[in-house]
């Protein structure tokens, strides 16, 4: 008789089989579940670049438009034109009177990066452009 064909050393065996195998699959979900929360929220419309809003008391929502133009401001003054971002010399901004320009700046943003977008947009002769803000009552 050999040995694993005891009964204790047998279950012995299984136990073990058994713990490899949970180990094994709680560190595959585990994996996966770490590629998912990291990894999608990226891929969102609008999660990128990830913004501190100025808050509003007043205002009204953005028309949502495929072809209106979201210029993003991060704190440390990076730029995203329709979340691709470009150097501040680099900001083209179109002169269409269909295309609004809807501006997203960070609380913390330097001044200069908003004179820049204000600069770019004297340049091609825009006399509008929309900076956006959360609302004070999200609610409403």
């Amino acid at each position: 008789m050999l040995v694993e064909h005891r009964a204790e050393d047998r279950r012995r065996h299984d136990r073990q089989i058994l713990q490899a195998f949970i180990v094994t699959m709680a560190g595959f979900w585990l994996t996966i579940f770490i590629l998912f929360m990291t990894i999608t929220p990226l891929y969102a419309p609008g999660v990128w670049p990830l913004l501190e809003l100025p808050v509003a008391a007043t205002g009204q929502k953005a028309p949502d438009k495929e072809y209106d133009v979201w210029v993003s401001i991060r704190a440390n003054g990076e730029i995203f034109v329709d979340e691709k971002k470009v150097a501040g010399s680099e900001l083209i901004l179109p002169k269409e009177a269909g295309r609004s320009v809807f501006v997203r700046v960070d609380r913390a943003a330097p001044f200069g990066a908003v004179r820049t977008i204000v600069r770019a947009a004297q340049r091609v002769g825009r006399r509008q452009v929309t900076f956006m803000a959360a609302p004070s009552n999200p609610e409403h």
